[in-house]
C-alpha cells in the first residue's frame, strides 16, 4: 500500500500547471524526506525561480513532524 503511494507521487507531473502559476510559491522540502527526491525540488525550483524555498529538518510527513517550525515559515509568507 505504501509503495503504491510512493509510486503514484512520484508519477505524477503538474509541470504545465506550475509553469502557469501566478500566486507566490511556498516550498517546504523536509531535508531527511525518504519518499520524494531532492531533486524535485531542484526541478521546481529551475521552473519558479520566484518561489520561496525551505529546507527543515525532518522526514517525509513535515508538517507532522515539524508543525512548529513549518508554521514559522508559513505564517509570514501568508502575512507577506
Amino acid at each position: 500500500m505504501v509503495a503504491g503511494r510512493i509510486a503514484a507521487a512520484l508519477g505524477v507531473d503538474v509541470t504545465p500547471q506550475l509553469e502557469r502559476l501566478s500566486a507566490p510559491l511556498l516550498c517546504l522540502r523536509a531535508i531527511r524526506d525518504r519518499v520524494i527526491p531532492a531533486r524535485c525540488t531542484d526541478e521546481m525550483r529551475a521552473l519558479k525561480p520566484s518561489a520561496v524555498f525551505v529546507e527543515i529538518d525532518a522526514p517525509h510527513p513535515l508538517l507532522q513532524a515539524s508543525p512548529a517550525e513549518a508554521w514559522a515559515h508559513i505564517e509570514p509568507f501568508l502575512d507577506g
